[in-house]
């Protein structure tokens, strides 16, 4: 019970110190796997208009969410493939982005570090509608197989590497052994979901894609629903797509 009381307030501490993230995260779309239903939820518009996106009232997190004996609930991952098709016969989905977290060590001039990142589809800037500060975003040509390693950087890792000096484009960054073009800086505030308690400093990589094809990367999907859609109407939706994908796929594990 103590080690169970211990992670909630860390988790607790966790989110307080990333507003940015916590209240993107808050909007969560779950997809109840092992009882094959889906609910979305959503904290009041209002709070959420500081946010740095478009329309954020209308922005959810999906996550899946399967039950396991003893009455214990965990989150899962699932492929781009399969959340592709639950975009396709989800008519509450205007847009939909996918996402994965990864973390990386930084070298360079300075003493090696931790970097976390985001790798994105092309879709994900446009959607959150967020432009950069300068520069561009990810494009759907930076995730095709074999396009040039480039990489859009935060407002914290801009000011603490370049001074925030317009310099910063073109230059490189080396994540991993693996060099990366900055293509593009982000204003202040935006971090989904790259803050940390300890920083804000943190990347956008492009998230490259062979559908179809095993081995394609697990993460999370950021969905915008279309204007005038309720979530009791997007819930009943999903209620209807779940057991006919998300189930298969589990059964196939």
């Amino acid at each position: 019970m103590n080690t169970l009381l211990q992670d909630i307030r860390y988790a607790l501490r966790t989110l307080r110190k990333s507003p940015g993230f916590t209240a993107v995260a808050i909007l969560t779309l779950a997809l109840g796997i092992g009882a094959n239903t889906a609910i979305f939820s959503a904290v009041n518009g209002i709070l959420l208009k500081p946010l740095p996106y478009a329309s954020p009232s209308r922005l959810v997190d999906l996550m899946a969410v399967k039950d396991f004996p003893g009455g214990i609930q965990g989150s899962l991952r699932f492929s781009h493939d399969t959340w592709t098709r639950v975009r396709e016969q989800t008519p509450a989905i205007a847009q939909m982005a996918f996402a994965t977290r990864s973390e990386h060590i930084m070298t360079g001039d300075a003493a090696p570090e931790f970097i976390p990142a985001a790798e994105v589809s092309s879709e994900f800037f446009p959607l959150l509608g967020t432009k950069p500060l300068i520069g561009r975003p990810i494009l759907p040509g930076d995730t095709q197989p074999g396009a040039q390693s480039v990489a859009v950087v935060s407002y914290a890792l801009w000011r603490a590497r370049w001074g925030g000096s317009d310099t910063a484009l073109n230059q490189t960054i080396t994540l991993d052994d693996k060099r990366y073009t900055v293509i593009g800086v982000m204003p202040s505030g935006f971090v989904y979901p790259i803050a940390t308690v300890q920083s804000e400093e943190g990347v956008w990589l492009p998230l490259v894609l062979s559908p179809g094809r095993s081995g394609e990367p697990e993460g999370f999907p950021v969905a915008r629903l279309k204007k005038g859609v309720s979530l009791a109407q997007a819930n009943a939706q999903l209620q209807t797509v779940s057991p006919r994908i998300l189930t298969g796929i589990i059964h196939k594990t």
